[in-house]
């Protein structure tokens, strides 16, 4: 990490090497707690240099518990029976308890089931890649503590969540290609934003089948929406061109659709247009009332036919949103009718 660190754009870490560099060093951080090579003294590595060390470099023991009690260690390359760790670990028991952050020790460890248990009884987590299917032939080839370690950190590299400022764009990175010597290994695929369709003639309407679909990429991808009261500059350019473009094929599309198919679209366009900042057009504003003049939320009815089989929590949150965004419309233009009404 210490020597690949300057080519990693996306964070600057900070090297700790002595007591005096704990204030300055900003997270994330590279603290080296036994010294560092070349030429960097004290170096830890005697029983008496343990033993001391609490003492000697309190500052250091200060850093290290104040980690364990704000987040979760994973342990690399670590045999999880250093004197100073398991004191460090059991002071942090002492004062949290139950609520201790837990810690992972994982490497190819070949443990036994006594020593799990004593691990786990202080709140450390073994994963044991000496259980791993191809574990023999690591062994084999003498490279296990290595090939295990690269088996972690390719699923970390895997099991990483999508960034949701990149919203509504899927990743850039293309997939990692895991060699067989690797397999099995799990793909965390988390939940990812949906390719929004394209749309080539923005003045022809568009048909039942196309506005559904649309529809429904909308809605997924809203539910992942960062939270922002507008979307970010940077964001907003595919957002604001696919929003104008569909709004005026699903407009002319509403007379097509049928039951609550009208109100889902509305919604999602009117959810669009709110965090882009557009001003509703009053050719809009009709639309919208007339669909929402074909839903009978306290009877459960649809154009007039009773409708109890349908979702109508989800229908009662479409059919306020939509109404409360023509009610905002009113107001921005001081239309006192309109917004009474």
């Amino acid at each position: 990490m210490e020597r690949t660190r300057r080519s990693v754009v996306e964070r600057q870490y900070s090297v700790i090497i002595n007591m005096d560099e704990i204030p300055m060093g900003k997270r994330p951080r590279i603290v080296k707690l036994h010294g560092s090579f070349p030429a960097q003294f004290p170096l830890i590595v005697t029983e008496e240099d343990y033993r001391t060390y609490p003492t000697k470099f309190a500052p250091f023991v200060n850093t290290v518990q104040q980690s364990m009690m704000e987040t979760v260690f994973l342990l690399i390359g670590f045999s999880g029976d250093d004197p100073n760790f398991l004191k460090w670990s059991g002071w942090v028991r002492d004062h949290l308890g139950a609520s201790a952050p837990k810690i992972y020790l994982a490497g190819y460890l070949e443990m036994s089931q006594h020593r799990r248990r004593m691990l786990e009884e202080r709140n450390v987590v073994p994963i044991d890649l000496a259980q791993h299917p191809q574990s023999n032939r690591w062994k084999e080839q003498n490279l296990h503590h290595r090939y295990a370690t690269e088996w972690l950190l390719h699923t970390l590299e895997n099991g990483e969540p999508y960034d949701i400022t990149d919203w509504p764009l899927l990743p850039s990175q293309q997939p990692i290609e895991i060699a067989p010597i690797f397999q099995p290994m799990d793909t965390v695929s988390s939940v990812l934003p949906k390719t929004e369709p394209e749309t080539w003639e923005p003045m022809e309407p568009a048909s039942v089948e196309e506005v559904k679909e649309t529809t429904a990429v909308w809605r997924h991808n809203r539910l992942m929406y960062a939270g922002w009261l507008t979307v970010p500059s940077t964001n907003r350019h595919g957002v604001d061109w696919k929003t104008n473009e569909w709004g005026h094929k699903i407009l002319l599309s509403l007379p097509n659709l049928t039951l609550i198919e009208p109100l889902n679209a509305i919604r999602e366009l009117v959810w669009r247009e709110e965090v882009l900042l557009v001003p509703m057009h009053p050719h809009f504003e009709s639309a919208i009332e007339e669909t929402l003049n074909t839903i009978d939320c306290q009877g459960h009815r649809l154009d007039g036919a009773h409708a109890p089989n349908e979702d109508w929590t989800t229908i009662r949150e479409s059919w306020r949103n939509v109404a409360a965004a023509t009610v905002t419309a009113a107001r921005y233009r001081l239309d006192r009718d309109s917004f009474e009404k």
